[in-house]
């Protein structure tokens, strides 16, 4: 017996038992297609094996019964391969017709074996025998099942790979045609193995790529509702100050304007990860006046230091609120992102804000651009304690600050913005 034959065989049974633990291993796959596709390479072991037994027969004969139930074993899975590969690949429905196939050509083998007509076992080995024209026709007929199935197959997924289904059709025209038109060439099952590992590799490729599309669009859709959520609550604390929710919309207008900016200039190391959480986060600045009373909130005279005091409890309120707002419902960077934006947006860059009288780069990244864009809305904006600034006046205000209330690096390029704006 050839050497490199036994080599093939030996590497079809290894590789497909490795294939085996490999598919029981992955974890996006479903259960039944993993026992499809076990089955579908335990088969080929089993065919692999059948066929070099069957080749060893030929050389030591034993007993014809004996070698013709090797080979019927062989020339029943072969057609098997792609359905099982089908049925692996989720395409069950359109599988069942060739099982039928299937069964009644195995039925036929079995019938016909006494009379020689598609196995011939001669004292010299193993010959076709005159009816070997129906093993032929259906193997034919479950490979253009499985380019079919090949199609459908790339027609499922979004992320399909051509180059790949082209590769795996040529190892298995490469591999089986040879050995169907001479039989010494036997080269199939080795194909079918390599071919076999080639497709799967492929559909858990594209399972794994739509399963990641899938968690993508899962997490879209749960920011999404978590930026109404923000949105709905900070609308809710806005119209407890008397305001429409305009001043969310325009802090956040003005957050996104500075954060792009920035990451454009590249100041601060702001990335687009960063600028997307901050300008989530704007709305939620002032979610601690929420504990604030009305009377103060809505008060149209000059507050008392008292009631001052209690204003600024927001900020602390407001980071406590955040935290317990958000916890277990989204990832602490972002938490701890708005968190700083709620209780630090009233520090000053000197050290004179409140609540904790940061200074300077203590002050979080995040929160000194939210003064920025809070402040100069605040200021443009009619309350009811106050009249609306004229725009230059307010850019003025932001301009005479820089280095006491504002960040000396970031407020530049939000005056250059607003002037050319």
């Amino acid at each position: 017996m050839n050497s490199i034959y036994s080599v093939l065989i030996v590497t079809c049974v290894i590789a497909s038992i490795g294939m085996i633990f490999h598919i029981h291993s992955v974890t996006a796959i479903p259960k039944s297609s993993k026992f499809w596709f076990s089955a579908l390479y335990g088969f080929m072991s089993i065919g692999a094996i059948a066929e070099w037994i069957g080749v060893w027969l030929n050389l030591h004969p034993i007993s014809p019964n004996i070698h013709q139930c090797f080979k019927l074993l062989e020339f029943c899975i072969t057609p098997m391969l792609p359905i099982l590969m089908a049925y692996g690949c989720g395409l069950k429905k359109s599988a069942k017709p060739f099982w039928i196939i299937v069964i009644i050509h195995v039925g036929v083998e079995i019938a016909l074996l006494p009379f020689a007509k598609i196995i011939n076992i001669t004292p010299e080995g193993y010959k076709r025998g005159e009816w070997y024209f129906i093993y032929i026709l259906v193997y034919s007929i479950t490979f253009v099942y499985q380019l079919t199935m090949l199609y459908h197959l790339s027609k499922r997924f979004q992320n399909r790979d051509a180059l790949t289904l082209i590769t795996a059709l040529l190892l298995v025209f490469c591999s089986v045609v040879p050995s169907i038109i001479h039989s010494a060439t036997r080269t199939a099952f080795f194909g079918m193995t390599i071919t076999g590992i080639v497709l799967y590799l492929y559909y858990e490729g594209l399972t794994l790529q739509d399963m990641m599309r899938g968690i993508s669009e899962k997490n879209e859709k749960i920011r999404a509702m978590q930026d109404k959520i923000i949105v709905g609550i900070a609308d809710l604390v806005e119209s407890r100050d008397s305001n429409t929710g305009t001043h969310i919309k325009n802090t956040a207008h003005y957050v996104e304007l500075i954060v792009k900016k920035a990451m454009e200039i590249g100041i601060y190391n702001i990335d687009e990860k960063f600028a997307d959480m901050m300008i989530s986060a704007a709305p939620l600045h002032d979610v601690g006046k929420l504990v604030v009373p009305d009377t103060i909130l809505r008060k149209t005279e000059r507050l008392t230091d008292e009631e001052f005091e209690i204003i600024k409890k927001h900020t602390s309120e407001g980071g406590k609120i955040v935290k317990h707002l958000l916890e277990d419902i989204t990832d602490n960077e972002y938490i701890q992102l708005v968190y700083n934006v709620a209780k630090y947006h009233h520090e000053k860059w000197d050290g004179s804000g409140y609540p904790e009288g940061l200074k300077g780069e203590e002050i979080p990244i995040e929160a000194r651009i939210m003064a920025i864009a809070d402040v100069y809305d605040a200021l443009t904006m009619e309350r009811v304690y106050k009249k609306a600034l004229p725009r230059e006046m307010a850019l003025s205000y932001i301009a005479e600050n820089i280095g006491k209330q504002f960040d000396p690096a970031i407020t530049p390029l939000f005056l250059s913005l607003m002037k050319n704006s």
